[in-house]
This record gives C-alpha cells, sequence and structure tokens, in this order.
C-alpha cells in the first residue's frame, strides 16, 4: 500500500470540525531475479501526510475507495461523510452535515500536470472550493432527481451529461457533495458494490430524554452522488414519471456498516442490523454486473 486515508474530528471554536487526510509512502522500482518489483521505504520519516479535504465537520467513520469507470480516467474515488454521535451533546446537534464523492488528485486520470499542481496547491480543498476561473471543483448534488427516463430535475440535462462532466472545466472536477437532512448524519463507513455508493446515516430522536432515533440508506451512483437512472433500491411515481430513489427509511435503531451478499438471487442482497436487535433485507439492483457469467459465445461444429 503506498497511499492510505483517514478522517479527524476536532473542535474549533467550540464547534465540532474535521476533515481527510492523505499518508502517502515513497516506491522504487526495483528488480528481483531480472522482474521488476515495487519497494516501499519503510522509513516513517520519509512518508508524507496531508490534509486533502476541511470537511466542516467531524469525519468520524473511516472512507472507501474505488476506481472509478473511463468516464472519470479510472481515477481513484473517496468516500466518506460527517457528523458524530459519542455524547449528550451531539444527539442535539443539527449543524449541516454532508456526504462526500472525492477524486484524489494524485490519482485524478483526467488531469493535466498543471491542473493537478494548481489543485495540490490549494489543498486542503472544501465544499466551497473554485478553480482559477471561479468554478466550483465540486459538484452540489443535493435536490437533484434522477428519472428512469434518464432526465433530471436540472433543465436541459440528463443523467448521461451528468456522468460524463468529469474533466477539470466540467461539473465533477473533484468530486461532489450532498447536503444530509436536517441533524442526520454520517457514523458509519459506506460501502460499494457495482457502482452504487451505500452510505447509512442516523438522526437522532428528536427528545432529549429519549434515545435512539432512525436511520436511512442513501443508494447513490458512485461518480455523480445522485440516484443512477435505473433503480436500485426502488422507483417513485412523480407526475408522469418515475423518479429513481437515491434514500430509503431504514427505521428506528442506529443502523450497522452495510453486508453485502452476491448469490443467485438476481442483483444482490444488502443486510443492515439496527441498535435496536432488527436486521433489514435490502434487494439491490447495481448499475453494473457483479457477477460473473457467458459474455459471448458460438457453438464450433
Amino acid at each position: 500500500v503506498n497511499v492510505s486515508y483517514f478522517g479527524e474530528t476536532h473542535e474549533t471554536n467550540q464547534e465540532p470540525g474535521g476533515g481527510l487526510y492523505r499518508l502517502q509512502v515513497p516506491t522504487t522500482l526495483e528488480l528481483a531475479n531480472n522482474e521488476p518489483v515495487l519497494l516501499y521505504d519503510v522509513n516513517p520519516e520519509t512518508w508524507v501526510l496531508s490534509q486533502m479535504f476541511d470537511a466542516g465537520g467531524p469525519v468520524t467513520a473511516a472512507p472507501s475507495a474505488a476506481i472509478g469507470t473511463a468516464d472519470s480516467g479510472y481515477s481513484l474515488w473517496l468516500y466518506f461523510g460527517t457528523g458524530r454521535y459519542m455524547s449528550w451533546q451531539d444527539k442535539t446537534d443539527d449543524t449541516q452535515q454532508y456526504l462526500f464523492g472525492l477524486k484524489d488528485p494524485y490519482y485524478n486520470g483526467l488531469l493535466t500536470d498543471a491542473q493537478r499542481a494548481e489543485i495540490l496547491n490549494s489543498e486542503p480543498l472544501s465544499v466551497a472550493s473554485v478553480d482559477g476561473s471561479g468554478d466550483n471543483l465540486l459538484f452540489d448534488a443535493t435536490g437533484v432527481r434522477i428519472y428512469t427516463d434518464g432526465s433530471t430535475s436540472i433543465a436541459g440535462t440528463t443523467f448521461g451529461d451528468l456522468r460524463t462532466d468529469q474533466d477539470y472545466d466540467e461539473r465533477y472536477a473533484c468530486g461532489w457533495f450532498k447536503e444530509l437532512e436536517l441533524a442526520e448524519r454520517i457514523i458509519n463507513k459506506p460501502s460499494l458494490l457495482g457502482g452504487i455508493l451505500l452510505a447509512p446515516s442516523f438522526v437522532p430522536n428528536e427528545d432529549i430524554c429519549a434515545f435512539g432515533g432512525s436511520s436511512y440508506l442513501h443508494a447513490l451512483y458512485f461518480e455523480t452522488g445522485t440516484a443512477y437512472y435505473k433503480s436500485v433500491i426502488g422507483v417513485e411515481a412523480e407526475g408522469d414519471k418515475d423518479r429513481v430513489l437515491d434514500r430509503i427509511d431504514l427505521g428506528l435503531g442506529i443502523s450497522s456498516s452495510l453486508g453485502i451478499h452476491v448469490g443467485r438471487e438476481s442483483g444482490a442482497r444488502g443486510f443492515i442490523q439496527q441498535s435496536t436487535g432488527t436486521i433489514t433485507q435490502i434487494d439491490m439492483e447495481p448499475a453494473y454486473s457483479v457477477k460473473s457469467g457467458f459474455v459471448n459465445w458460438r457453438e464450433v461444429r
């Protein structure tokens, strides 16, 4: 492993803050038995620690990572959210929290060397970061609705437009963010399956004297931060169209991270255990196939 990522939380002016850090380990390419091998520098003094993102809130759950599609130049994506639930003060905290999908500039296949240097010199990035022309580096996916016919709630923009707007001067230059609902927060590690980000969230009970709360599951296309254009966890009628759901209610209790099972059933199944003891099964249809099988065949005579 030549790079790792971790979140952190701290207090600034009596308000919880946090961000995402990158730890890079230098490597060298050597020969062993006339074969190239990658050697890692085991001296911690040569390792490079940098804050790549200021999340504006506590990051208490581990991030997840994925390699993107050709649309994003096979970039390395990182997924995490903000929020915490560690003390009674956190129960009543309704500070705005977020869910993020970020492309690490070091491993962004669509950037030129000059663009990569500009972004790295601007780190730590934030939801307000802009490029030299004043354009946002992260796309705000909050409230964007996707329909099964491929249209979106953004006038003149299809889902296909969103998924390919990945260059430096386009919507998803460095990734996306999504604002969570009032008092909603991410306190468990997200999961990824077949191009879908599956992120459980939690909203504490509003009654200060009560315990628990309610959990939800976000199911987002991993490179847009929106729903996919096909049903993953369900659809809902909206006028004369069917809107693809990007969030469902899991019921009472704090949810665990998602356990995923890929078997003989169509698509896949997710299992989440609530703090109440309830185990919820969720049937899913990922964006991309996660099973092996025939792609093509021919009969030879």
